[in-house]
């Protein structure tokens, strides 16, 4: 990717989420943990979550890394905080659909097929990954959080 180009991926999305992080904290009486790290740069991150009724009541998360890893773990704390009424079992698809953007492998447009349509204008602030893909040591910064919720979902329903 060319330098002119590498501005678009620090958009005010990205530095809003990265200097003022949604639930960037130790949740109080979390039931269930997860961490993740990212061994190629470092990227630490710890989530909290509390779960009940099969649901995701609450989510925050603590770490360090680079501001795409941080922010990356806001707007994935600040959407899962939107899917507070869905099954662990449908998040865990959404996040799947979540990661495959990401990666670059399906659209925006993608995500929202079917069912969740409804939430294509709260889940906006995942435009500002769009083209992180293009920057393969960044990728692995944006999708640590999405990971390390997928492992913990993974891991939940075995």
């Amino acid at each position: 990717m060319e330098l002119n180009n590498l501005g678009n991926l620090y958009n005010d999305i990205l530095i809003e989420h990265y200097q003022r992080p949604f639930n960037k904290k130790v949740l109080e009486n979390y039931n269930f943990d997860q961490e993740g790290i990212n061994p190629s740069c470092g990227d630490e991150l710890h989530l909290f979550l509390k779960i009940g009724d099969n649901k995701i009541k609450e989510l925050s998360f603590e770490g360090k890394g680079c501001s795409v890893s941080i922010a990356s773990a806001s707007i994935m704390s600040y959407i899962i905080s939107i899917l507070k009424e869905y099954s662990l079992n449908d998040i865990k698809k959404i996040v799947d659909k979540i990661i495959e953007y990401i990666k670059g492998e399906i659209s925006y447009e993608d995500i929202f097929k079917n069912e969740l349509n409804h939430l294509k204008n709260e889940f906006q602030d995942l435009l500002a990954l769009k083209d992180i893909n293009k920057i393969p040591v960044r990728l692995k910064c944006a999708l640590l959080s999405w990971i390390t919720l997928k492992e913990f979902l993974n891991n939940y329903n075995s």
